[in-house]
């Protein structure tokens, strides 16, 4: 081919709905989805598949795709020897969990895009990430990788599979966890803090060196931690690092909202692209902190960053989209970095030189020639340190921010990935319920009724869950974290509306999550149901990463459900699955954030609250607020009347009193005289404020 101009060719992917897919629907690589046609293309020509996966926030795909895919010579190679199929990770995580193993066990690192090169028969036998279209970075190029392996692949068959059972044992063992089942106790818990403490940057915050990611559940079972042990070192850690991460530049001061995440030590230089479980994970994480400390910093970045979420990641029917790139116009951050130039033209000099210097900005930037802002003192010592009244301050850096978010607009922005996912979603279901919580502001909750209701009526049928939706069509079977996410979301839902069909649509969704998912031999969760002639395993996930392992979200979930509904099966489930991974979640807590809370709730007394609503729904509004206001996060909240049919023993003998809201606080089996009135309600709640 030369290199004229000439109308661009649709490929296989132009039928798909999700946005990276459609990103390559007119590259000159032959691409096809995930599908048997493909697999019978390889088969019938005795070409081997090149898999490339990634997603649409991905730099590094972005750039790949520029480079390679839209790159006329490479692609008639990938087309001359290899059946192409591109998929999307965040369509199909069980996909990419397979294949992201094989690349991490055979050269130690792995990331995206994923490149990886498979038989007929869909084993692997080589792979890797980005590869430049020459030799560079040290890297062989790619159009020198894909004559290698074809011929390979042409002449060294034999050496391929005389691998492969060794390949295919070597990923199963990579899946399983060792069966050295353990309990909890009050020294383990300490230790496993010990341990993490040994990978906390005191100075930056967050653990390890660069990169740095949020690490949103680790900090929330310190928090916990610091609840139960009150360990105020505990806190110090998530307050450090939340404060560094929200005035570094991995926090959009301008939008609100989190970057995924920094590529230094210090928090200044994120990844641009903003993910919607970061942000959900972060929200939850600050309101709680709010809730523990009463620190308005943390609710200003809850209400920011849900502002974000509401203006620009929530479609008109409700749900929410998955991920903004991290390029504009072909450049890495192009849309959030100023120069100093700039800001002098837009601001008044004396405001632009207050906000300049309040958010580090210079002539000479911090990032390629140009500034991401950053703070890097708290407002009153800058006030102090100019001469200037706090409040007065304040209002300068407001102004100017609302000047500059006028301005960006008129930006070309990043691309939205709007595909909704059922898993991200349930977690940002939750992120809305604390901003509600918190602020008590009723749009949060509509919101997160909204997201509920859509996919209840758009991506739920008769109990069974679909994982994407994008145009109208709803596809991909549910996987275990849909199902235990959004069940979460829906329990969170019903504590604070105390309407029970979202309880009894979590109740439903876990009875099936057993029937799909649950190995009661070894104890844990499956990813994915037994769809062993579409995958050459049956994926599992145990690891808390950048969201949390269907496993750990399902200890959560049937301990809740378990105490709500009296069902003894459901408890004993959670122990166990809890108990097989006690050893690893002290080994290695930085991989357990979220399974080590869920072990902690467990370990701790549970609490009841059991609410009786009255005639007076003022009084029943006003109590259920105070509870719902206080951190404790092992507190389970059950409405009687939606469950009075249950013929629960833990609502037997209890009635309301005089028909006035009446709350029994339950612990070991035992339940503290009712409680009718507010101020009674304060006096056991908040007891150091009486």
């Amino acid at each position: 081919m030369n290199d004229n101009k000439v109308k661009k060719k649709s490929n296989k992917l132009i039928n798909e709905t999700s946005p990276y897919l459609l990103q390559h629907a007119y590259n000159p690589v032959d691409w096809y989805s995930w599908s048997d046609e493909a697999f019978e293309e390889a088969k019938k020509k005795d070409k081997p598949i090149l898999l490339s996966i990634g997603y649409s926030a991905c730099h590094w795909c972005h750039v790949m795709e520029k480079e390679s895919f839209e790159n006329e010579q490479i692609a008639e190679l990938m087309n001359k020897y290899f059946v192409n199929i591109k998929v999307d990770r965040e369509e199909r995580p069980d996909i990419d969990n397979i294949y992201m193993n094989f690349v991490q066990l055979t050269t130690g690192s792995g990331g995206w895009p994923l490149t990886v090169f498979l038989l007929p028969d869909k084993k692997p036998f080589y792979g890797g990430t980005y590869f430049p279209p020459d030799d560079k970075y040290g890297r062989a190029g790619f159009p020198r990788i894909l004559n290698a392996v074809h011929n390979t692949y042409q002449n060294k068959r034999e050496e391929i599979l005389q691998g492969m059972d060794s390949i295919l044992e070597s990923l199963k063992s990579y899946q399983q966890i060792k069966s050295d089942e353990g309990v909890m106790s009050d020294d383990a818990y300490k230790n496993t803090f010990q341990n993490l403490k040994k990978s906390y940057d005191s100075l930056h915050g967050g653990f390890g060196s660069a990169p740095k990611f949020p690490s949103s559940m680790v900090l929330t079972f310190l928090l916990d931690y610091h609840y139960y042990y009150k360990d105020t070192s505990a806190i110090e850690i998530v307050e450090n690092t939340v404060r560094k991460m929200s005035n570094g530049g991995l926090y959009d001061h301008i939008g609100g909202g989190f970057h995924r995440y920094s590529t230094d030590a210090k928090w200044l230089i994120p990844h641009f692209e903003k993910m919607l479980y970061d942000n959900a994970l972060l929200v939850e994480l600050l309101s709680k902190l709010f809730m523990v400390t009463g620190n308005n910093f943390y609710r200003t970045k809850v209400e920011e960053t849900l502002e974000f979420i509401l203006r620009e990641m929530q479609g008109d029917s409700g749900g929410f989209y998955s991920t903004q790139d991290a390029d504009s116009e072909g450049e890495e951050g192009k849309y959030y970095v100023w120069e100093k130039q700039e800001l002098d033209k837009i601001h008044d000099r004396e405001d632009s030189e207050i906000f300049c210097n309040y958010y580090n900005v210079t002539e000479g930037g911090n990032f390629e020639g140009k500034n991401i802002l950053h703070v890097g003192i708290d407002l009153k010592n800058y006030s102090i340190s100019i001469q200037k009244d706090c409040e007065e301050v304040r209002k300068i850096i407001e102004r100017c921010k609302s000047k500059l978010f006028d301005e960006r607009n008129k930006r070309i922005k990043p691309l939205t990935d709007d595909k909704v996912l059922t898993d991200w979603n349930g977690l940002m279901i939750t992120a809305f319920c604390f901003g509600f919580r918190i602020s008590g502001d009723i749009k949060y909750l509509d919101s997160a009724k909204k997201s509920a209701e859509f996919i209840l009526n758009n991506m739920m049928i008769n109990g069974q869950l679909l994982h994407s939706h994008r145009d109208g069509r709803s596809k991909i079977d549910g996987f275990l974290e849909d199902y235990t996410n959004f069940s979460l979301g829906l329990v969170d839902l019903y504590e604070i509306t105390s309407e029970s069909k979202y309880l009894n649509n979590a109740l439903t969704l876990s009875e099936n999550i057993l029937k799909k998912f649950y190995n009661p031999d070894d104890k844990y969760f499956y990813q994915t149901e037994d769809n062993s002639a579409e995958l050459i395993l049956r994926t599992k996930d145990f690891y808390d990463n950048s969201v949390p392992s269907g496993n750990s979200s399902a200890a959560i979930l049937f301990y809740k459900l378990g105490k709500i509904f009296e069902k003894k099966n459901y408890l004993k489930i959670s122990s166990e699955l809890i108990n097989l991974f006690s050893e690893n979640s002290k080994k290695y807590p930085l991989a357990h954030g979220r399974l080590l809370s869920a072990s902690m709730m467990q370990y701790q007394s549970p609490k009841e609250i059991i609410v009786f609503e009255g005639e007076d729904k003022i009084e029943f509004n006003n109590m259920k607020k105070l509870i719902l206001e206080n951190y404790d996060q092992n507190t389970i909240l059950i409405y009687s009347d939606g469950l009075l049919a249950e013929n629960l023993t833990h609502l037997k003998d209890k009635k309301r009193i005089e028909n006035s809201t009446t709350i029994y606080i339950c612990e070991n089996f035992t339940c503290k005289a009712p409680i009718s009135t507010f101020e009674d309600l304060q006096k056991v709640l908040l007891p150091a404020q009486n």
